[in-house]
């Protein structure tokens, strides 16, 4: 039961982070992208822009909820209704699936249509 989904932040050399939501997989990538639009002057800061993504998925609503949400070391082994959104932080883009876009022509496109249901 759920809307399970993951947003992975991929930092190179086998290092990850991913976001966790239970109730929310299905909004992940329009949450990514009104994220990247609106932290554009921290594209290149990957703390601030994890910070930002994260606060973002949980909302103001459910930020200090003790269920929902998590944030998991790695990628590997997560549950989810949907593919998981890859954002590579060095690079500056986002993967899903076999897709790949900038973090500019992700925030440009019209990406909902592109999250395909497991």
């Amino acid at each position: 039961m759920g809307e399970r989904g993951n947003i992975t932040l991929d930092y190179g050399s086998d290092k990850a982070v991913t976001f966790y939501t239970h109730w929310y997989g299905d909004t992940t990538p329009t949450v990514l992208k009104g994220a990247l639009m609106r932290s554009r002057d921290r594209w290149d800061d990957e703390g601030y822009l994890a910070r930002i993504i994260f606060c973002d998925l949980v909302g103001v609503e459910d930020f200090k909820s003790t269920n929902g949400y998590g944030i998991y070391p790695g990628s590997e082994g997560l549950d989810a209704n949907y593919m998981s959104i890859v954002v590579d932080m060095p690079q500056c883009e986002v993967r899903i699936g076999n897709r790949k876009w900038s973090f500019e022509e992700y925030v440009e496109d019209d990406i909902t249509g592109d999250l395909v249901r497991l």
